[in-house]
């Protein structure tokens, strides 16, 4: 079930910047280079030779996080980027709490205005919880629970509207290899 909240800031929403890497501007050196710079993040052996994502742990930033995980696009460009939260943490209240979606939004609605749509998963079981949407034609930032379930552990998933199967096109006369 989805209910749309209110009309939000289109442009606050797309320029939305996650560890000040700007979500729809960025590409993978960018990404790479800002996590180096700032430090306290290690990346996942698996992924330091792929070009398609990158995945890394927090070793002292960003302690109440899993992961942080960024999806490229076949020309490099940014697709997505999710920040995956541990189950419980004192960011949000000093004594170890679950983490819940409603004070993530909280968070993230300080910069970016009131979501624009609110959806609620119902299950089997008595409880729900909110997941919260802040979307425009450019970009769609998601927190949710893992699997949608009330047990999952919470999300931010930054998305780029845009088609992740898209090839660019090469000018055929364009010179691809200038050092040879």
């Amino acid at each position: 079930m989805t209910a749309p909240i209110v009309k939000s800031d289109e442009a606050k929403i797309n320029k939305v910047s996650f560890l000040g890497i700007p979500i729809l501007s960025a590409n993978l050196d960018d990404v790479r280079s800002q996590l180096w710079s700032i430090g306290g993040f290690n990346q996942a052996r698996s992924t330091k030779q792929k070009r398609a994502i990158d995945k890394f742990f927090p070793s002292y930033r960003l302690q109440d996080s899993y992961y942080i995980e960024f999806r490229y696009l076949s020309s490099g460009n940014l697709f997505s980027a999710k920040r995956q939260y541990r189950p419980q943490s004192t960011h949000f209240q000093n004594k170890q709490t679950p983490i819940s979606t409603r004070a993530v939004a909280a968070e993230l609605s300080q910069s970016l205005g009131p979501p624009t749509s609110m959806r609620t998963p119902s299950t089997a079981s008595a409880e729900n919880y909110s997941a919260f949407i802040w979307e425009t034609d450019k970009v769609k930032i998601t927190v949710d629970r893992k699997g949608s379930e009330i047990f999952g552990d919470v999300f931010v998933l930054y998305e780029v509207k845009t088609d992740p199967y898209f090839v660019a096109k090469v000018d055929p006369g364009a010179n691809l290899n200038p050092a040879r």
